[in-house]
């Protein structure tokens, strides 16, 4: 599976649910959740919720 770190490291930049969400295709949104917040730091950008370490 590839994980969010490997999407955080090819894009770049803080990524938003919507793209873990199609970078981790099948698995459940509420899983990713508690993956990202246990794992990176939030921010806001533009009224959407960005992640990163």
């Amino acid at each position: 599976m590839k994980t969010l770190e490997e999407l955080l490291c090819i894009k770049g930049e803080p990524f938003t649910m919507r793209e873990a969400r199609k970078w981790c295709n099948g698995i459940h949104r509420n899983t990713l959740s508690y993956i990202m917040k246990e794992e990176f730091k939030v921010k806001m950008k533009n009224k959407t919720k960005v992640y990163y370490k």
